[in-house]
């Protein structure tokens, strides 16, 4: 899963006793943001579907789909780890389908079905956004 270790606080992670020091220590799993939230999805499809002389059928369906996608964002070193998810990335997806039916024999007891299934899919992402300082130090 994407988000097992993703929060909007901190996260350490207890590792035992270090060796040569005979202490306990913990390390940073996940600083904390509170900008991050779930994923937001808007979508819509249009489709129309056509029958003729009960043999042939075709349906063709459009559809879009935008979220704004949760990215990795690199952090200086002083954090103390590399980086950071936070939401910011939007990705657009945007397709075609279509099927296409022919019934040659229909018969009460036997009938002959053959289908054609196509589409075409396009996804983009948008570039990440750069984080404002206050966003950069919480």
């Amino acid at each position: 899963m994407l988000l097992t270790r993703e929060s909007p606080e901190l996260i350490l992670s207890q590792q035992g006793v270090q060796p040569g020091y005979n202490r306990y220590f913990s390390t940073i799993g996940q600083i904390p943001n509170p900008y991050l939230s779930w994923e937001r999805t808007r979508n819509w499809n249009f489709g129309v579907d056509l029958e003729l002389f009960r043999m042939f059928y075709m349906n063709l369906e459009y559809y879009t789909r935008r979220s704004n996608a949760v990215i990795t964002v690199d952090l200086p070193f002083e954090y103390g780890i590399d980086d950071m998810k936070r939401n910011g990335g939007i990705i657009y997806n945007r397709g075609i389908e279509y099927t296409l039916s022919f019934t040659p024999i229909q018969k009460r007891d036997f009938s002959l079905n053959i289908n054609l299934n196509a589409s075409k899919k396009t996804g983009t992402k948008v570039e990440k956004p750069k984080l404002t300082e206050t966003q950069q130090c919480t």
